[in-house]
């Protein structure tokens, strides 16, 4: 599992351990390499999760799910993961349309119609 932008390992295991424990499902997580290589610090650790033994599922929160699913849609045919575990995909539509661009927008109008008292 992979963490998000401006979040780590930690928050990682502290939200997935528990529950994937349950099911039998050994977490292993990508600690974030600091500043701009943080997306090849999680592809070169998804790639040596895929040379371990065993199926292997790989996911992410937010960005780590974004390089993820980007990650596993480029191995070969059979040679990929046995599947994602994906939570807050990061958007990667027009940024005008995104979530956030809007919930800015609308809480701008708001705040310009009544005021911020």
């Amino acid at each position: 599992m992979l963490p998000g932008s401006g979040s780590d390992e930690v928050f990682v295991r502290a939200v997935f351990a528990a529950p994937l424990r349950a099911l039998g499902i050994d977490l292993q997580t990508v600690a974030p390499r600091p500043g701009s290589d943080v997306v090849a610090g999680y592809r070169a650790g998804l790639d040596a999760a895929l040379a371990g033994p065993g199926p292997v599922l790989v996911g992410g929160i937010s960005l780590g799910a974004h390089v993820a699913a980007s990650w596993a849609s480029e191995q070969p045919s059979g040679a990929g993961p046995a599947g994602l575990l994906l939570a807050l995909p990061a958007w990667i539509g027009p940024p005008r349309d995104a979530p956030a661009a809007l919930t800015a927008r609308a809480t701008a109008a708001y705040a310009r119609s009544g005021g911020v008292e």
